[in-house]
C-alpha cells in the first residue's frame, strides 16, 4: 500500500518535483505562511512530515543586514585624518571580503551570513575619498592597499583569504604581489584591471 502527499505542496527535497527539479526543502509553507501538515510517500516508505527537518525560516535581505550588524564584531583602524570601520562575523579562517568603488559591505551580508559557520568573515569598507584625501592628490591603488594591510594588521593575521569584485579585483592583486605569503587564497569576480581610477 503506497501512500501518497496529503496535499498540493512542493514535495520532500529527497523527491524530483514533476518538472525534474530537486526541490530544497521537506516541509513547504502556503501562501499565508502556514506549514502544510503532511507525510511524504519516497520509495514506497512513508515518512510523516515532523520525522523531516523543515526549512529555516526564511529572512529577508534586510533581515540578514540587521541580524549582521547586531552580531558581528566591530572596530575601526585609524589612518591619521580617517578611519576604516570594520566588522567581523564567524569562525573559522579568515576571509576578507573587498567590494567595488561604490557600495558597502553591506553588499556582503548574505553572503558572509551563509559562511559564518565555516569562515571568520571580515567585511570593511572603503573611507569616504574626501575624508583621506587631504593631500588632494589622485588615490592609486596602492593606497586602497595599504588600507587592506592596515585592517589585515589589526587582526594580527598571517595568513587570509580574500574575496574580491570589480575595483577591489586590482586591490587584491597588488595586495598579493606585495605579501604573497599572507594572501593564500583569491576569488575575483568581475575584475577590471584594465579600467583607469
Amino acid at each position: 500500500m503506497t501512500s501518497e502527499a496529503r496535499t498540493t505542496a512542493p514535495q520532500s527535497a529527497d523527491v524530483d518535483s514533476a518538472d525534474g527539479y530537486r526541490l530544497p526543502c521537506s516541509v513547504s509553507e502556503n501562501v499565508s505562511g502556514n506549514v502544510q501538515d503532511r507525510d511524504v510517500s519516497v520509495n514506497n516508505v512513508t515518512t510523516p512530515s515532523e520525522a523531516i527537518e523543515p526549512c529555516p525560516s526564511p529572512m529577508s535581505w534586510v533581515d540578514v543586514v540587521d541580524r549582521l550588524r547586531m552580531d558581528a564584531s566591530s572596530w575601526e583602524v585609524y589612518r591619521g585624518s580617517y578611519s576604516i570601520r570594520c566588522r567581523s562575523i564567524g569562525t573559522g579562517k579568515p576571509l576578507y571580503f573587498l567590494g567595488g568603488a561604490t557600495g558597502n559591505s553591506d553588499l556582503f551580508a548574505l553572503m558572509a551570513w551563509l559562511l559564518k559557520d565555516d569562515f571568520r568573515c571580515v567585511l570593511y569598507d572603503y573611507p569616504d575619498h574626501s575624508a583621506r584625501n587631504q593631500q588632494r592628490r589622485p588615490l592609486t591603488i596602492d593606497d586602497y592597499v595599504d588600507d587592506l594591510i592596515s585592517v589585515v594588521d589589526s587582526q594580527r593575521e598571517e595568513h587570509v583569504s580574500a574575496y574580491a569584485i570589480s575595483m577591489g579585483t586590482p586591490i587584491l592583486l597588488t595586495a598579493m604581489r606585495r605579501q604573497p605569503i599572507r594572501f593564500s587564497h583569491a576569488i575575483i569576480q568581475g575584475g577590471q584591471l584594465r579600467l583607469p581610477l
